[in-house]
């Protein structure tokens, strides 16, 4: 096993950087210089206060949210069910004998492609890159005012993506002296729009 002492590790990590300074200093324009030392490194001592505070979290309250979460998809995934045909129904037929292409999944495949398009019959409003026809929030969106189903799939979806988050933040919170929190690292810069970010989790 190699040892590592983390005190040397960081000591040398802040002068290597520290080393490169005039390196990167002379790659900035004057620009961009008056940008890293006006704005972005005061905003960085910013978020750094921030990531050592956390966030508070009232843990009972989350998981008595979680739970009624649960009971909403179990009730949405029931009215789903509602609408599959009889194991009888030649549609089942269709989707061949691999054991993954019959198993029921509401989430974007190729069964849900098939029980909308094959059974329900519901017409292409788009396709995916690979010239498939495509399944999309913008096209659930488009079909919940053609069939009830499409409602009851996009409850499940969006309770599922809470849920998904919920199950995520497990990961992250902490146990503190002032009660849970957790500690997310913000990016400043990026994303596409210039926006902020987080990860780890992300509680955007």
């Amino acid at each position: 096993d190699i040892h590592v002492d983390m005190e040397q590790y960081n000591g040398r990590d802040a002068l290597y950087t520290l080393y490169l300074r005039p390196v990167l200093e002379g790659l900035l324009t004057e620009r961009q210089c008056n940008l890293y030392h006006n704005l972005l490194q005061p905003a960085a001592r910013v978020f750094e206060r921030i990531e050592r505070n956390g966030i508070f979290i009232h843990k009972e309250r989350m998981d008595s949210v979680r739970a009624e979460l649960s009971i909403k998809l179990s009730e949405a995934e029931g009215e789903l069910r509602e609408y599959l045909p009889s194991t009888e129904d030649p549609w089942w037929h269709t989707l061949g004998t691999k054991k993954e292409a019959q198993e029921v999944n509401w989430n974007p495949s190729a069964f849900l492609s098939s029980f909308t398009f094959t059974y329900l019959r519901m017409p292409v409003i788009s396709r995916t890159k690979a010239g498939k026809a495509s399944i999309d929030a913008t096209v659930i969106d488009s079909f919940t005012a053609m069939h009830p189903f499409f409602v009851s799939l996009k409850v499940y979806r969006e309770t599922a993506n809470i849920l998904k988050f919920f199950n995520t933040w497990d990961n992250f919170m902490v146990q503190e002296s002032d009660g849970w929190r957790m500690h997310p690292h913000y990016r400043m810069t990026g994303t596409v729009t210039g926006r902020l970010s987080a990860v780890e989790p992300a509680v955007q």
